[in-house]
């Protein structure tokens, strides 16, 4: 139960993060967003997570041990040592003590049929007007 306690806070402070990026005014701890001339990350990371068994779904380095999250963006996956020189005196860290990080599972749970449906139908949700919904009922009808 502690494990499922962990990676739950783990997907909620990277929405949170998600959310307060949007806010997050220029800072002088970092460099623009983006990567420097070598390719990897520039600047100090916003969240680092360490001692984690990270699944990367890359084929070619199937596993990690810590991820570097920059505004909204993974800008580094690695080791604890690599990952740890992208910390700085205001990242978040988060010690998963080895437990799992795991790609975002996004499901938008649309039901084959329901959806398919939908496709197919008038969208009347966004109509604000009596005379709005009647001309896309009209306009629809004679298609």
């Amino acid at each position: 139960m502690r494990g499922k306690s962990i990676l739950l806070a783990i997907s909620l402070g990277l929405l949170t993060l998600s959310a307060a990026a949007q806010e997050r005014s220029t800072d002088a701890r970092h460099s623009p967003a983006g990567s420097g001339a070598s390719g990897g990350p520039v600047g100090f990371a916003d969240l680092a997570i360490v001692n984690a068994k990270v699944w990367t779904v890359d084929a070619k380095a199937p596993k990690a041990e810590a991820v570097a999250v920059f505004g909204t963006r993974i800008v580094a996956v690695g080791s604890n040592t690599e990952i740890r020189k992208l910390i700085g005196g205001r990242t978040r860290t988060i010690d998963a003590r080895g437990k799992s990080v795991l790609p975002g599972f996004v499901d938008a749970h649309v039901h084959f049929s329901d959806g398919g449906f939908g496709l197919s139908g008038v969208n009347l949700k966004d109509a604000a007007t009596r005379e709005e919904f009647v001309r896309r009922i009209a306009e629809f009808a004679k298609t």
